[in-house]
């Protein structure tokens, strides 16, 4: 019968039986291949290593440690290596890493011939294991070992130590960073090990991309990696299926009256998305599997109960949320998980950070429409004075940077303000503001302030006092009630339009005919957002190479034109890069031309 030699078994036994059995569980020593027979005999170190058996078959570390360390320190002998082995492994034992390491490292450097060597590699890559900067080093022992050592129960533990790190405890970006770097025989499973880490975290599309890769590369193809990557989808498209998650706040666990707006909103996007979804085709996907989930409004809903959903459906899209707080949960759930998360709605940039690489906006973000406000300055007004004047929150500040960004190396005369968020204290300011302009013209004032009374009385004094200048703003003036469009043309105002009239008009009487024979309603500007963003982004998949991901196919598709605006990334944008403009003139906005 065969003996049993699993770690550490083999050490207990040896100690038992004596040191000429010392790690082998066969009945052969490889004194061929070990100079320890060579080196004089010391009584005294054979004394010291007896003594310190005794202790260690009782795991009795301490005393063993210090009568190893006296044999340590005594001239080279024949049993010099031995005393080193156990040396390090009763250290390991008692959790003196350090010392266990520097012990089976003194024996590997002095001895290398020795017998001992192969098991002090083992041993001492099991400690290295526990250190994230010396796993790679940890590895490479022991797929040496698994390959290399002379006795098989040496090499299936060494193969076992390795897969229980590679399969159990080696996270997604470690073994991304290995499988480039581990050699040829191993590659395959490591990209295997890497696979079902990706599989455990929920990263369907990342799973894909590996696999892809990997065939592409011409690497040796294992049972495991022929069955996953017969299970990719063919070349005719990215995939033959596309799974898209919607986590909308519908609101169905409120009962409140106040929540209705909200809710109507929720749904009228849903409907939208269901019309894209059910009535269009995709050329490049055979199928589109829908799942509405409701936020509630609520972020640690999200965070909590959500994502576990999210995570058994594994989607490759999750459209949501209308509202800030459950976007950035399900941006940060996205970020674990591989998803692409398309916000629909907001365009705030604290939901495009590094944190955050899998989360796009569908509008252009606040920054990158400051940036089209100063690039058509920069166009149109290339030698003018351009004045800045901005309130002390950060997202004003961020804004005026960006927005001044643009204008740099330019003609242009540019100064900047800073206004108070004290009301009355703005007041003060903004009349003298004004009555300086009146003296002292300037061509553009872009002011980005989002407070609405603030804003209004601001455009109210300069409208008041007849000052000759244009003014750039928000998007979101267009929703202030208080902001009246004959004020505004008195100004040449311009600002963003995200959400204005539909400019294809013979697109958005078929869009509109196709909502009311479905929903027997209106289309309203969240049930057109629905569509045009689930349109979008189908397309653009639909599209693209086979291997790209969706966030790929996102940023290389070419400009989509939807009903009320086009749509185009580009290569590492996270947000829509197209800023609709418009002017407003004898009391009404029109459209400022995209290609200038």
């Amino acid at each position: 019968m065969k003996p049993l030699c699993l770690p550490y078994v083999r050490l207990t036994l040896a100690l038992v039986l004596g040191l000429s059995v010392l790690l082998s569980c066969s009945s052969s020593k490889p004194a061929a291949r070990t100079p320890d027979g060579l080196l004089p005999i010391d009584a005294r170190t054979d004394e010291l290593l007896r003594m310190s058996q005794q202790y260690l078959r009782l795991n009795n570390y301490t005393p063993a440690i210090n009568l190893l360390n006296e044999a340590s320190q005594r001239p080279l002998s024949r049993s010099t290596t031995a005393v080193l082995y156990l040396l390090g492994f009763a250290q390991q034992q008692s959790g003196g890493t350090e010392a266990a390491l520097e012990a089976y490292q003194r024996l590997v450097s002095q001895f290398p011939q020795s017998q001992y060597v192969p098991e002090a590699n083992y041993h001492k890559a099991l400690l290295l294991l526990n250190r994230p900067e010396q796993r790679e080093a940890a590895l490479w022992l022991l797929l040496n070992l698994a390959e290399r050592a002379e006795r098989t129960d040496l090499r299936a533990d060494a193969t076992a130590a390795a897969n229980q790190f590679l399969f159990d405890k080696a996270d997604a970006d470690f073994l991304t960073r290995y499988q480039e770097k581990v050699r040829a025989s191993w590659r395959p499973r490591v990209t295997e090990a890497l696979v079902h880490r990706l599989q455990r975290d929920g990263q369907p599309l990342a799973v894909q991309r590996v696999l892809m890769s990997y065939q592409k590369s011409g690497g040796e193809l294992t049972t495991a990696l022929r069955r996953l990557i017969g299970e990719l989808p063919t070349a005719g498209g990215v995939r033959q299926s596309l799974r898209v998650a919607v986590v909308l706040p519908f609101l169905a666990m409120k009962q409140d009256s106040t929540f209705d707006v909200t809710s109507s909103a929720a749904l009228e996007m849903l409907q939208g998305i269901r019309l894209a979804v059910d009535s269009m085709a995709y050329p490049g996907l055979t199928s589109v599997e829908l799942k509405v989930l409701d936020s509630n409004d609520d972020s640690l809903e999200v965070a909590l109960s959500l994502v576990n959903e999210l995570k058994l459906f594994e989607p490759h899209i999750v459209i949501g949320d209308l509202r800030n707080r459950p976007s950035r949960a399900l941006a940060r759930a996205a970020a674990q998980y591989g998803w692409l998360h398309l916000v629909p709605i907001s365009d705030a940039d604290e939901l495009i950070t590094a944190a955050t690489p899998n989360t796009v906006l569908a509008n252009p973000s606040q920054g990158t429409t400051a940036e089209r406000l100063g690039q058509h300055t920069r166009r149109w007004n290339p030698t003018g004075r351009v004045i800045v004047a901005h309130d002390p929150s950060a997202a004003s500040r961020r804004l005026a940077e960006r927005f001044t960004a643009q204008l740099a190396g330019t003609a242009l005369r540019v100064e900047q303000r800073t206004l108070s968020n004290f009301k009355d204290l703005f007041i003060e300011q903004f009349k003298e503001f004004s009555a300086r302009l009146r003296v002292d013209s300037a061509d553009v004032v872009y002011l980005p302030i989002h407070n609405e009374e603030y804003i209004s009385f601001a455009l109210y004094r300069l409208s008041n006092d007849s000052v000759n200048v244009q003014v750039y703003g928000l998007d979101r003036w267009r929703s202030y009630t208080s902001l009246d469009p004959e004020m505004l043309s008195r100004l040449k105002a311009i600002v963003p339009d995200l959400y204005g009239e539909p400019d294809q008009a013979q697109s958005f009487e078929r869009f509109r005919g196709m909502y009311v024979r479905a929903f027997r309603a209106l289309p309203t500007t969240y049930s057109i957002q629905g569509f045009d963003v689930a349109r979008m982004v189908l397309t653009a998949i639909g599209r693209s190479r086979p291997d790209a991901t969706p966030l790929e196919a996102l940023q290389s598709a070419p400009t989509f034109k939807g009903l009320n605006k086009p749509y185009r990334f580009g290569p590492g944008a996270r947000d829509n890069q197209l800023v609709p403009l418009v002017e407003y003139r004898f009391g009404q906005a029109s459209r400022v031309p995209q290609a200038e």
